[in-house]
C-alpha cells in the first residue's frame, strides 16, 4: 500500500485539529446544561463534565505531531513575535505541574486544579497552531462568538419572563448535587438570578462581556457605513444581552463590562477626546456612588446593587463574605508565599479537599495561594504581554479591539470571582484569541503574497542571468 506524503498527513491532522477546537468553542456556552442533563440521565456526571479536557488531550497530541513533522510550523510558532509569550506560558504550565507534585492534595483536587490552571494556555497555543494551516475570516469569528451567545441570551430571556424559576429541575438540576435549578439574592424567591445554560449567574454575566464587546464593535462599524436597516437586529440583540446581563445580577460582570466598553471608547476616540472621556467616566462613578448612598435603604439598592437586604438576607451579607474570603486568601498566600500550598488547594478544585474549600473569590489570589508568588508573577507577566500584543495589533486589525476590551473586562471581573477559572469563559476567550492573535488581515496577506512574488521574480532573474 502506498504511503501518503507527509504534507497530506499534516493537512488531515490540521483539519481535524481545527474542527476539534471549533467544536469546543461552539459547545462550551451550553456545557453546563448538556453535561448536567446527560449526567443526570445516564450517570458518569464527572465524565460528561470532563469531555472537553479529554478532547483537549487529543488536541495537544495532534499539535505535538504537527510540530514534530512540520519545520515551517516550528519556525512560525517560535518566531520573534510569538516566542516570548509561548515560552512564558510553557514556564507557567511547568510551574503549575511542579506545584501539583509538591502540594500533596488529593487526586481529584489536583486533577481539577491542574486542568483549571493549564487548559487556557494549552488551548490558546493549539488554536494558534490550528489557524496556521487555515485562517478564519473576521465574519466567521464574529459568527463563532455571536451565534452561541444568541441562543444563551434567548434562553436567558425565557428564564426571566416566561419559564417557572424551577424549570431546570426537569433536566437534572439539583442543588448540592449538580447545578442549582435557580439562584437567588439573599435567598429571596422574588429576587431570582438567572444562569441560562451556564453553571451560574456570575459565569453567565462574565461570559456575556465578550459578545457585548463584539456587538458594540460591529454596531459601530455599521453606523460608519450608514446602513441603518442592518443596525436594527444587532441593536435588538445588544439590548437583549444587556437585559440578560442585568438578570444575572452579577456585579463583577457589570464592572467588567463597563471597563470593557470604556477601553473600546478610549481606543476609538481621538487622543484629544480621551481625557474628556476619562473625566466624564470618573464623574459618572462619583454620581452613581452618591446615588447609591442616597438611596441605600431602598429595596432596589439593597437587593440588586448591594446584595444585602437586612430584612431578608442571612446573618453574613454577600459583601462581608467577599471581604472575608479575600482576607482569608491573602493570609493563605502570606503563610506560604514562595510556592503556595499546591495546585488544587484553593479555588473551585478545593471543594474536593478533605481540609475544606479555600474560596478567595478572586482568581489572581487563588493562583497565588496554589502556586505562590512565583506562579502569580508568571501569570501577571503573561496577561500583561497578551494585553500589550492585543493593543499593538489592534491598530491594524479592528477584530482585536473587542477582544482586548473583553480581556480587560474579564480580568476586572476576576477580582471578585474565579472568572478565569470558569471553563466556558476560558475555552471561548482563549480559543478566539488563538484564532485571531498574530493572524494578519486580508490586506496584509495580499502584501505578503506580493512580496513573495517579487522575491521569486528577482530570484528567477538572477538565475537566468547567471
Amino acid at each position: 500500500m502506498k504511503e501518503e506524503p507527509q504534507d497530506i498527513k499534516n493537512q488531515k491532522v490540521a483539519s481535524w485539529l481545527l474542527g476539534a477546537c471549533l467544536l469546543i468553542i461552539i459547545l462550551m456556552p451550553f456545557h453546563g446544561f448538556i453535561s448536567t442533563w446527560l449526567g443526570s440521565n445516564f450517570g458518569y456526571l464527572l465524565l460528561f463534565k470532563a469531555w472537553k479536557e479529554l478532547l483537549l488531550v487529543s488536541i495537544v497530541a495532534a499539535c505535538v505531531y504537527l510540530l514534530s513533522s512540520d519545520k515551517s510550523l516550528r519556525r512560525y510558532l517560535f518566531s520573534k513575535d510569538k516566542k516570548n509569550l509561548i515560552i512564558l506560558i510553557g514556564i507557567f504550565i511547568t510551574w503549575q505541574i511542579m506545584s501539583a507534585i509538591v502540594g500533596g492534595q488529593n487526586a481529584k483536587a489536583v486533577a481539577l486544579g491542574l486542568a483549571i490552571q493549564v487548559r487556557w494556555g494549552l488551548f490558546f497555543i493549539c488554536c494558534l497552531i490550528a489557524v496556521y494551516y487555515r485562517r478564519l475570516s473576521q465574519s466567521y469569528i464574529q459568527k463563532l462568538v455571536l451565534i452561541p451567545a444568541f441562543i444563551v441570551v434567548g434562553f436567558g430571556l425565557l428564564q426571566m419572563f416566561i419559564l417557572p424559576h424551577d424549570f431546570l429541575t426537569h433536566f437534572g438540576y439539583q442543588k448540592n448535587i449538580t447545578i442549582p435549578p435557580f439562584f437567588t439574592i439573599d435567598e429571596q424567591l422574588d429576587q431570582i438570578r438567572i444562569a441560562s445554560t451556564l453553571r451560574g449567574p456570575n459565569p453567565l454575566g462574565v461570559y456575556l462581556i465578550l459578545p457585548i464587546t463584539f456587538l458594540i464593535s460591529h454596531f459601530s462599524f455599521l453606523i460608519r457605513k450608514k446602513s441603518r436597516s442592518n443596525n436594527i437586529p444587532y441593536f435588538i440583540f445588544l439590548i437583549s444581552t444587556l437585559v440578560v446581563l442585568y438578570g444575572s445580577h452579577s456585579r463583577g460582570a457589570w464592572l467588567g463590562m463597563i471597563m470593557a466598553v470604556g477601553v473600546m471608547l478610549v481606543l476609538w476616540l481621538p487622543a484629544r477626546f480621551r481625557i474628556l472621556l476619562i473625566s466624564v467616566g470618573l464623574g459618572l462613578v462619583l454620581l452613581a456612588s452618591a446615588g447609591i448612598y442616597q438611596y441605600k435603604n431602598t429595596d432596589f439598592v439593597q437587593d440588586v446593587v448591594l446584595h444585602d437586604n437586612p430584612e431578608e438576607g442571612g446573618e453574613v451579607s454577600s459583601n462581608e463574605g467577599h471581604v472575608d474570603s479575600i482576607k482569608s486568601g491573602i493570609k493563605n498566600v502570606v503563610s506560604r508565599p514562595l510556592i503556595g500550598c499546591g495546585v488544587g488547594c484553593a479555588g473551585p478544585a478545593s471543594f474536593h479537599n478533605k481540609n475544606g474549600a479555600k474560596i478567595s473569590e478572586n482568581y489572581f489570589i487563588q493562583t497565588a495561594e496554589e502556586s505562590g508568588l512565583v506562579g502569580s508573577m508568571l501569570l501577571f507577566a503573561i496577561f500583561v504581554m497578551v494585553g500589550y500584543i492585543l493593543l499593538q495589533q489592534s491598530k491594524n486589525n479592528s477584530m482585536l479591539v473587542p477582544l482586548l476590551a473583553s480581556f480587560i473586562g474579564v480580568s476586572v471581573a476576576s477580582l471578585t470571582a474565579h472568572a478565569w477559572a470558569d471553563d466556558t469563559i476560558v475555552y471561548v476567550w482563549w480559543g478566539i484569541a488563538g484564532f485571531v492573535m498574530y493572524n494578519k488581515t486580508n490586506n496584509e496577506q495580499k502584501n505578503d503574497k506580493n512580496k513573495e512574488k517579487i522575491k521569486e521574480s528577482i530570484k528567477k532573474t538572477i538565475t537566468s542571468k547567471s
